[in-house]
């Protein structure tokens, strides 16, 4: 239930994007790449990958806005060297994920050229879920939200008119508001498979 109440906004964005691009070009991102904490999150979670998708509509050749719902799963942070538990609990290891939903602007440079450069910034919430475990023990965290927010830059390369491909890399701020070892951040690099379900040309 949980999981479906932090994909809720996400699924209510995606649902009205057909109608907010109406007579303007829109287009899906496919991603997947490595998510790699850093700060206070980096204690509680290492390396990993995320995967997701993005829905966007650009009101311009240079200008768009959109909506980004990805999944990362983070790799096992031993406790003796990470996570403040190494005092009364030095064999627990954490392993935490987080379900992505934020929102974006883009702008993109070099609009005439095959290969264009952008910049994206953005805004939303990440609900990060941990789970400890020790010799077969398993204790699961709830998924708790946090404010996150996100700026980035990427390239992409027409295959054919109705096909990119891109890549990009992007820091997202993830803020716990008080002392967590959530309040830190992560680096992302992705790989994006971008077909474009509708090029509706604007009235001139």
């Amino acid at each position: 239930m949980k999981t479906v109440l932090c994909l809720l906004p996400a699924m209510m964005l995606l649902a009205t994007l057909p109608a907010m691009s109406a007579g303007r070009d829109s287009w899906v991102e496919l991603q997947v790449g490595p998510s790699m904490p850093v700060g206070g999150l980096h204690r509680s979670a290492g390396p990993g990958f995320q995967g997701g998708l993005s829905a966007r509509f650009m009101d311009s050749d240079q200008f768009g806005v959109g909506v980004d719902v990805a999944y990362h799963a983070w790799g096992v942070a031993n406790t003796p060297a990470q996570w403040p538990l190494s005092t009364i609990a030095p064999t627990w290891t954490v392993e935490t994920n987080a379900i992505q939903t934020t929102a974006h602007g883009r702008a993109e440079f070099r609009p005439n050229q095959r290969i264009r450069p952008y910049v994206e910034g953005g805004w939303g919430f990440y609900w990060i879920e941990g789970t400890l475990s020790s010799a077969g023990v398993t204790i699961k965290g709830g998924r708790e939200q946090f404010v996150c927010f996100t700026a980035g830059t990427g390239v992409t390369l027409p295959v054919n008119p109705t096909l990119r491909i891109g890549l990009s890399s992007s820091y997202h701020r993830v803020v716990s508001g008080q002392t967590d070892v959530a309040d830190g951040g992560l680096f992302t690099l992705a790989l994006r498979l971008v077909p474009r379900p509708s090029a509706v040309p604007t009235a001139p």
